[in-house]
């Protein structure tokens, strides 16, 4: 006992947790400090040199016992426990004064006020052992059985107090709810005190006793009490398995009762005097040691409840059965440690150590970048795929990292984890997400994709735009006689009609004409003019969204396929009238459609008379006037069957219609395609064979439409053939397709056509559209393949194919290899041209999106026109400022295709990576000090 009273215990208990929860404090501060008043500062002013008055008043301590060699004294207890219970209760009070109701709930930390519990009870723990250790200097004259009752005594009382005096003597008096707080704090803290006291007075006066009938209390306190607990935590023992809820975390899985079971068993074993039986014993109890100390830090800042839950529900037992069974684990492992330094070399037993204490945090962690490494290559499979190549899943980690994703993702009780694993789940974030997450619409999409359905349900927007109107609409264009394009700017005026005075919002898509790029926003925000923010996408869509929450001011545009750009500005008052507008640059004189208004920009009757513009053999633009010079070709069509090979289709229903289908249009067979569409696709010129073919294919995950059809795209693309597809989809329920909101940024790769069809049961191709909402069908028609004329343009010795139109193009060099888009002039065209071409390399070849996607951002910047991957955000203050470049910041340092939460990131707790440092230090210092005294005895 008298090890605790070592000075290293509060570096690791009380300077590091105070430095931490600076650091949290500090996180906060930075985001909302704008939003603070005078009086708000004064507070954040005053709790800062109270936190680093502690600080340095710890660390001065430390220094001097280190120096003066000297043991922590009982006064410092005394004086932590007197000054930090009131500190709690103070920052509980003035909570609000440092965050105030005002301040939106997104800008700040989860449960930060949960946080001074979390990081002032290590502190508080430690001195209650510190008066215990002095208290207790002379064991063997102390009487256990007091302090067992006074400890048994103390909830009894307090039930008595709180639960039928008090409420009887104050009937309709009010008592603020924090002096319940701090007086339900000191009683747990002398209820542990007792306790604690009794049990060591025990360890000691009854060694022998406790020695010879050890089974007796170590299978009740190692085994029985850890597993009850798992199960009270649980619900019960139907829990087991099939939940995903709990009392302090998500515990229902059968490793936590397997290895609660281990730990208990190695801790029962006898400690025999045999060399190789204690180091197997050693090595068994320091490799689950790190499971024991998980649950300690998991109860530790709940300590403070624990009288609460014994008097109210009589769950207290629950908060104390990890403590008592991390002091019983130290217990064991200083009794092995102490016969097996006399047995075996100091370093083969600290290695045995080092080893046994790294075993569980490296196996989670392994399995943890397994599950990163297997989550990667699906997200890349479905979302940036490599089209010449394929991958190899492991789809039975899939499925359970994925459930744990979701998990992850549920909400929390007010102070503690429900559905994940405390610091584990925010390990798991960190190590496998990169501190982001998966969007419940790409969780949904892998499931289907792997497994052929979705439990995951998404929840739809409300977003109440039927009153909002376009009631005005102006637009002014310069021509820029030296560089040759137009800098139109377009000014509009929207207004609620309705007297209703919740927030209603306008929303509209705006189809902008090929060569056209947005290149500034503005939103008036009361009678100031906001310019609009140019950052990554993601980011601009997670603030837009919290903000909205807050009813406040954001306007937003940014792209959603092709070139349709969704525009957004909420809030609208009743009968409100707001002013915003846009800037875009343009070659030719256009017509920009917005709400059903059209506006002419650029003079009609100037023409571009100079030919293609073309950029490093990369990207090149065809005027419509350019076009018409190009030269005619006729392609012929091909069909191209789809089959739904997912484990729910049908695989002798699809056989019929398509032999139907072929006995009614034989002529058709022999250019005829046929891909078997699971979640792999697997494509074949059609033979006498293929009926025998399809029944051999194997049935599994869902029907992946999506890659299909682009997969055949981008081939035909790189190619250059000179004929097209018709794609027809054939399976009984085309509604679990997988395919995008629409196939707009593919459709440079298809001129001829903008549709692909499905086939019924009756030999008809139901046509559905490519490039606006799939899923709907747009007519019935009989197949009547037609040839179609398209324009040939030719990179070199590669021919591109444009649509017969008299509409300027932007034609990607199929033999390019990717390039960086640098050297961008501010709002140039000839710099949106190059960011566009980048883009269209891109959707041809995601596999790269990871390793360019940060350049295409820059180049954004630079240029301040907008991309797919950027948004035009405004927001009203600095507070939303700060937090949207700390949240760009972040996405950045992730992979691309993971997202920002749907709802507010999960911090409420310190990550697990900063526990490890903190045993590290521990177990190094231990380290040092053993050698120092090798080194004096030698």
């Amino acid at each position: 006992m008298q090890k605790i009273l070592k000075p290293y215990w509060i570096i690791l208990v009380n300077i590091l947790p105070m430095l931490f929860m600076f650091l949290i404090m500090f996180w906060n501060y930075e985001i909302i400090k704008s939003l603070l008043k005078d009086e708000n500062l004064i507070y954040w002013r005053n709790y800062t040199l109270i936190f680093g008055g502690l600080t340095l008043v710890n660390i001065g301590y430390v220094v001097y016992l280190f120096l003066k060699q000297k043991r922590v004294h009982a006064i410092y207890g005394v004086l932590v426990l007197l000054s930090y219970i009131p500190l709690i209760y103070l920052c509980l009070e003035d909570f609000y004064h440092l965050i105030p109701f005002s301040i939106p709930d997104w800008l700040i930390t989860d449960n930060l006020e949960f946080s001074f519990f979390g990081f002032f009870m290590p502190a508080i723990a430690y001195s209650v052992l510190v008066l215990v250790a002095y208290t207790t200097t002379n064991a063997k004259e102390n009487k256990a059985w007091v302090n067992f009752v006074i400890a048994v005594s103390i909830p009894v009382c307090c039930y008595l107090l709180y639960m039928i005096l008090l409420p009887q003597l104050l009937k309709g008096l009010h008592i603020n709810s924090h002096v319940y707080t701090v007086s339900i704090i000191t009683f747990t803290l002398l209820f542990l005190f007792f306790l604690l006291r009794a049990i060591y007075i025990l360890v000691v006066k009854k060694a022998e006793v406790w020695r010879k009938y050890q089974l007796l209390w170590k299978i009740p306190g190692a085994i029985l009490l850890p597993l009850a607990a798992l199960l009270l935590n649980n619900g019960g023992p139907d829990f087991i398995l099939s939940g995903n809820m709990g009392v302090l975390g998500n515990f229902g899985s059968i490793w936590f009762y397997i290895l609660t079971l281990l730990n208990g068993v190695f801790i029962c074993l006898s400690n025999l005097n045999h060399k190789v039986y204690r180091i197997l014993l050693f090595l068994g109890r320091a490799i689950l040691f790190p499971f024991v100390f998980y649950f300690f830090i998991v109860v530790l800042p709940l300590l403070p409840f624990a009288l609460i839950l014994i008097i109210v529900f009589g769950l207290g037992f629950l908060l104390l059965t990890p403590i008592f069974l991390l002091f019983l684990s130290i217990r064991e492992l200083i009794d092995d440690y102490k016969f097996l330094k006399n047995e075996i070399p100091l370093n083969f037993l600290r290695a045995i150590v080092i080893i046994g204490l790294l075993v569980l945090p490296f196996s989670i962690t392994f399995q943890y970048y397994q599950d990163k490494q297997n989550l990667t290559a699906a997200l890349n499979y479905v979302y940036t795929p490599d089209y010449s190549s394929e991958y190899r899943v492991n789809e039975k980690a899939l499925k359970n990292t994925l459930e744990v994703v979701a998990l992850n993702k549920e909400g929390r009780s007010d102070f503690i984890e429900t559905s994940g694993k405390p610091y584990l789940s925010a390990y798991y974030n960190w190590l496998v997400l990169d501190n982001l997450t998966i969007s419940d619409a790409k969780l949904q999409t892998l499931e289907k994709v792997f497994f052929g359905a979705s439990e995951i349900r998404l929840r739809q927007e409300n977003i109440r735009n039927d009153d909002v109107v376009l009631t005005e609409i102006k637009g002014n264009s310069v021509y820029n006689e030296a560089e040759g394009y137009y800098t139109s700017t377009v000014d509009l005026e929207l207004t609620n009609e309705s007297t209703d005075f919740w927030g209603k919002e306008y929303t509209t898509t705006i189809e902008l004409p090929e060569g056209a790029w947005i290149s500034d926003y503005y939103l008036y925000v009361g009678d100031t003019k906001e310019p609009g923010i140019l950052t990554e996408k993601r980011t601009a869509m997670w603030v837009f969204s919290n903000i909205r929450n807050e009813n406040r001011d954001p306007g937003i545009l940014y792209y959603l396929s092709g070139n349709k750009v969704a525009f957004r500005v909420f809030p609208f008052g009743s009968e409100e009238v707001r002013k915003t507008g846009l800037e875009l640059i343009h070659k030719e004189p256009i017509t920009l459609t917005i709400d059903g208004q059209n506006l002419k920009l650029g003079d009609s009757s100037r023409v571009v008379s100079e030919g293609a513009r073309t950029l490093n053999n990369d990207v090149s633009y065809v005027s419509s006037e350019q076009k018409l010079l190009l030269p005619k070709e006729k392609h012929n069509p091909y069909i191209h069957f789809l089959v739904d090979m997912s484990v729910s289709g049908n695989r002798e229903h699809n056989i019929a219609k398509i032999k139907k289908f072929l006995n009614a249009h034989p002529e058709l067979k022999e250019t005829a395609k046929i891909s078997y569409v699971s979640n792999e696709v697997t494509t074949k010129l059609i033979d006498d064979n293929w009926v025998n073919d399809m029944r051999s294919q194997p049935k599994k995950g869902g029907y992946f439409l999506e890659r299909a059809i682009k997969r055949e795209l981008y081939e035909r693309y790189l190619s250059g053939a000179p004929d097209y597809p018709l794609f027809v989809s054939v399976t009984d329920d085309f509604q679990n397709a997988i395919v995008p909101n629409d196939f707009s940024d593919w459709q440079f790769a298809l001129p001829e056509i903008n549709s692909f069809y499905e086939l019924d049961t009756n030999g008809l191709l139901l046509e559905h559209s490519l490039v606006a909402s799939p899923f709907a069908t747009v007519d019935s028609v009989l197949v009547e393949p037609m040839p179609k004329t398209v324009r040939a343009y030719r990179f070199n010795n590669k021919k591109v194919y444009l649509p017969n139109d008299n509409v300027s193009s932007i034609v990607l060099n199929p033999d390019s290899k990717g390039f960086v888009a640098n050297e961008l002039l501010p709002k140039h065209w000839n710099s949106g041209l190059k960011l566009h071409g980048q883009w269209r390399y891109q959707v041809l070849h995601p596999e790269s999106m990871n390793d360019n996607w940060v350049a295409m951002l820059k180049g954004s910047f630079s240029s301040k026109i907008m991309t797919p991957l950027t948004s035009y955000l405004v927001v009203e203050n600095e507070s939303q400022k700060a937090m949207l470049k700390r949240k760009y910041e972040q996405v950045l340092k992730g992979n691309y295709n993971f997202d920002l939460d749907d709802d507010s990131q999960r911090m409420s707790e310190p990550e697990l990576i900063i526990i490890i440092p903190l045993l590290l230090l521990f177990f190094g210092y231990h380290y040092l000090q053993s050698r120092r005294k090798e080194k004096f005895n030698q």
